[in-house]
C-alpha cells in the first residue's frame, strides 16, 4: 500500500533514506559537532535575511534548538544534515532552501521527470544509462518513489530529500507506461566520483536544478519561423548579459503579425533582464508588481522599449516555469495582452539570494544556504509563490506524444495564432508535425 506523502509527514523526517549508517562513533562525534556549527550558520542567515522579520510566526529559536536536539540524537550524517534540510523547509518558502556539503560521490540515476498536470511524467532518459538499462521510457509515468505516493504537490520536495539529502544510491520505483499494468522497478544508481559544485551566487541560478541530472541538450535560446508571419522564440533562462539578446529572436523569427514566446522550462533569472524584454511588448510605463522585502518594498517598473512589438502573443509555460518566468507569463496575462497555453506553472516566485558558506580551517568544509528575500504581489494583489500560473487554455501532453516527440502545445498555439489572424486551419499544424517550419 502506497504511503500519502504530506509535507508533515517530510518535516517529520519519516521517509527512509538509502543512505549508508556504517560511520564509527568518533567519526560521528566530529561530523555532529561540524553539523552543528553548519545549523548554527544557517539558522543565523536564514533569520537575519529572510523578507519575512516575523518567520511566519513561528518561533525560530525554538526550531533551532530542536534540529540541534536532532543532530544530537541523530545515528548517520544523512540524519544529521535531514535536521536542518528539515528547520528550513518549515518556512515553505519555493527560495529558501538548505544547500548541504557536497560529496565526492554523487549517484545518476539516467532520467529526469516533472509534473504533467497532477501526475508525474518521465520527459528525459539518458542513452546507456542506469534508466534505460531498466527499461524507463520517455512518457512514463511515476506512481511511487521509495514507497511515497508521486504527485505534483510534493515530488520536487521528495526527491531533494532522496537525492541532495540522502545522496541515495538506489530508487524503488513504481511505473505505468500509457494503460499497461504498473511495474516495480528497482533501480541501482551509477556511481560518480567527483563533487558537484554549483554557484548560485547573486538571483540568476536555479537550485532546484540540483534534483535534476543534466540539464537540456538545447541551448538556452532557439527560434522558428512560421509562415504567415508567425513567430516561435524558446527561451530557457533570463540569464543573458544583454539585454537585447531576447529582441534579435523576435526579429530572426520573423514574427511580423503574431508571436508565440516558449517559456517551458524556464526556471527564471535576472530581474532586470526581465524588465527589459517586457518591456519591448508595453507601450507606456506599467508597473509589474511589488517586491515586499523586510526592511522596504520596491516597484517593479516596466518601461517601454524599442523595438516596440504589437502583436497577438502566446506564451507556453510548464509545470518547470519558474520565477521571473511566471511573473512574465502573469503579467502579460493580466494585461490581457497574451494568451497563456500549457500546464499550470511551478509556483516558485520569491525574490532570493545564495549564501555560499563555509566551516573549518585545517579541513574546509563548504555549504550554502538560499534565502528568500522579498515576496511579488501583483496589482491584482495575488501572490505565485504556491499558486503558480494557471493557463488561459489547459495543454499536458499525454505519454504518447511526449515519446512521439510531438509537440502538441506548440502547435495548439499556433493553430490558435492562425485563426487569431483569420488563417485558415493548417493541416500539418493539426496533426503536430513542423513541416512548415524554417530555422
Amino acid at each position: 500500500m502506497l504511503k500519502q506523502v504530506t509535507a508533515e509527514l517530510l518535516l517529520l523526517a519519516l521517509m527512509f533514506c538509502t543512505a549508508a549508517k556504517t560511520a564509527m562513533a568518533d567519526d560521528l562525534s566530529n561530523e555532529r559537532d561540524k553539523m552543528k556549527m553548519i545549523l548554527n550558520v544557517v539558522s543565523k542567515e536564514v533569520a537575519k535575511n529572510f523578507y519575512d522579520a516575523d518567520m511566519k510566526g513561528l518561533d525560530w529559536k525554538a526550531l533551532t534548538d530542536q534540529a540541534k536536539q536532532k543532530i544530537e540524537k541523530a545515528q548517520s550524517v544523512t540524519d544529521m544534515m535531514r535536521a536542518i534540510f528539515i528547520l528550513v523547509e518549515k518556512l515553505r518558502d519555493s527560495h529558501t532552501r538548505f544547500l548541504p556539503p557536497s560529496r565526492n560521490i554523487s549517484y545518476r540515476f539516467g532520467f529526469n521527470a516533472k509534473p504533467i498536470g497532477d501526475e508525474i511524467h518521465v520527459y528525459e532518459v539518458k542513452e546507456k544509462g542506469a534508466a534505460e538499462a531498466a527499461g524507463i521510457k520517455v512518457g512514463d509515468r511515476i506512481l511511487a518513489v521509495n514507497g511515497f505516493r508521486a504527485d505534483r504537490s510534493l515530488y520536487d520536495l521528495m526527491m531533494w530529500d532522496f537525492k541532495v539529502v540522502c545522496n541515495a544510491p538506489f530508487l524503488e520505483l513504481k511505473i505505468q507506461t500509457d494503460e499497461e499494468a504498473p511495474r516495480t522497478i528497482h533501480l541501482e544508481a551509477k556511481k560518480k566520483v567527483e563533487p558537484v559544485v554549483l554557484d548560485f551566487r547573486g538571483d540568476r541560478g536555479d537550485i532546484w536544478d540540483l534534483i535534476r541530472e543534466w540539464g537540456s541538450d538545447q541551448p538556452g535560446w532557439h527560434y522558428r519561423a512560421f509562415k504567415d508571419g508567425i513567430g516561435y522564440a524558446q527561451i530557457r533562462a533570463f540569464d543573458y548579459e544583454s539585454e537585447d539578446f531576447f529582441v534579435g529572436l523576435i526579429d530572426k523569427a520573423d514574427a511580423k503579425r503574431a508571436v508565440v514566446l516558449d517559456l517551458r522550462s524556464n526556471g527564471g533569472g535576472a530581474v532586470d533582464t526581465l524588465k527589459a524584454f517586457a518591456g519591448n511588448f508595453e507601450s507606456d510605463q506599467v508597473v509589474m508588481g511589488d517586491i515586499k522585502g523586510r526592511k522596504k518594498d520596491e516597484q517593479l517598473v516596466i518601461k517601454r522599449r524599442r523595438p516596440h512589438y504589437d502583436m497577438p502573443m502566446y506564451i507556453l509555460i510548464d509545470s518547470e516555469t519558474g520565477s521571473a518566468a511566471e511573473m512574465f507569463a502573469r503579467h502579460f496575462q493580466l494585461r490581457k495582452k497574451a494568451v497563456i497555453v500549457g500546464d499550470r506553472s511551478s509556483g516558485r516566485v520569491t525574490r532570493s539570494i545564495y549564501y555560499s558558506e563555509e566551516i573549518g580551517t585545517d579541513q574546509i568544509v563548504p555549504f550554502g544556504v538560499q534565502v528568500g528575500m522579498g515576496r511579488i504581489v501583483f496589482p491584482d494583489g495575488g501572490e505565485l509563490e504556491k499558486n503558480g500560473v494557471t493557463p488561459d487554455v489547459s495543454c499536458v501532453p499525454s505519454g504518447k506524444e511526449m515519446r512521439e516527440e510531438r509537440d502538441v502545445c506548440l502547435w495548439k498555439a499556433v493553430a490558435m495564432a492562425r485563426e487569431k489572424l483569420g488563417l485558415p486551419p493548417d493541416a500539418s499544424v493539426m496533426e503536430g508535425k513542423p513541416s512548415d517550419v524554417t530555422h
